[in-house]
């Protein structure tokens, strides 16, 4: 997953794990612009796929030039298909 979060620094950002679900928020305190004081703030709830192994979620801030990035990486168990187990059908006459 990866979120445009130019607008935010580093400490203005918080990822937290809820559950199932991974909650992504960005807030920062009034600033001042040239028509008065500015406030933004986000939040963003995404529902994580059966198998993401939470204790390997990864989050990383990456800044190119004027854009920045939250990246979110959480790698899924690869889910094995279970062999077919054969039952015999009974005939009764």
């Amino acid at each position: 997953m990866k979120l445009d979060v130019s607008q935010y620094l580093a400490e203005e950002l918080k990822v937290t794990l809820m559950g199932t679900h991974l909650v992504v928020e960005g807030k920062h305190e009034d600033k001042e612009s040239e028509l008065g004081f500015i406030t933004r703030q986000f939040s963003r709830k995404y529902l994580l796929p059966d198998g993401v192994q939470k204790d390997k979620i990864e989050c990383k801030l990456v800044a190119t030039g004027t854009d920045k990035s939250l990246n979110v990486y959480a790698p899924v168990l690869s889910v094995k298909e279970p062999e077919p187990i054969p039952i015999p059908i009974v005939v009764e006459q």
